[in-house]
């Protein structure tokens, strides 16, 4: 029996393996930096390298703890990968029950409570129609300068999501799409950036800060949403 084409068969593979193993390993030492430039925006700001794919940044703005979560969505076969992030501010915000907003979404949005949430209400006046709006208590829901802040937020074509609890307010948005060469070609999920932008970020920090001020006064009069 000629072992000789087996022999260079399992070469082959054996050097694709390592290759893919050399790439896997170049793309986790870019992702690790990808916060690094966003430090210098926190007080105590930690990075957090672990298991996942890109590190988070945890850390003090505006007297507030604020998380920082990069995230790859890559699970619809004909749209590009997205790299996505979660940015959440933490403690009582002043609302009084949970709120979702989630954009254009295709059903494969694993990072969102939509889902679980009991009660779809009709997007106000002035969102946008492609809002699927979602809450646990349609009687407990933000009044008219929070809505109206919502409603400004959603003018972000990156926006993806808005969730609002007592406990914290959440912005996800697209910090970039996955080149298609790669996606098309080889199925892996390559993204141009290898750092995040702190100017960018610090806008989206200012319209988390603007949406938990907002939620914050009582309005004299409660917008009413139906189901």
């Amino acid at each position: 029996m000629d072992i000789l084409p087996l022999a260079v068969a399992l070469l082959g593979l054996l050097a694709l393996a390592l290759v893919w193993r050399r790439d896997q390993e170049a793309a986790r030492r870019r992702h690790d930096g990808f916060l690094d430039d966003c430090r210098r925006l926190f007080e105590r700001g930690i990075v957090t390298r672990g298991a996942t794919a890109y590190p988070t940044l945890r850390g003090r703005h505006r007297g507030r703890t604020v998380t920082l979560l990069p995230f790859v969505e890559a699970l619809t076969p004909r749209k590009l990968p997205s790299l996505w992030l979660a940015v959440q501010l933490e403690g009582p915000t002043g609302a009084r029950a949970t709120l979702d907003v989630l954009m254009r979404p295709l059903g494969v949005e694993f990072y969102s409570p939509s889902a679980g949430l009991p009660h779809r209400i009709d997007p106000p006046p002035g969102w946008p129609g492609e809002a699927v709006v979602k809450c646990d208590d349609p009687d407990a829901l933000p009044d008219g300068p929070a809505l109206d802040a919502i409603a400004e937020l959603l003018r972000e074509p990156r926006l993806k999501e808005i969730l609002i609890t007592p406990d914290s307010l959440r912005l996800v948005w697209q910090a970039d799409e996955g080149d298609r060469g790669g996606y098309l070609l080889f199925r892996q999920a390559r993204f141009a950036a290898d750092r995040l932008d702190a100017g960018r970020l610090e806008g989206w920090l200012d319209r988390l800060h603007a949406l938990d001020e907002a939620l914050r006064p009582a309005a004299p009069e409660r917008l009413a949403l139906r189901a």
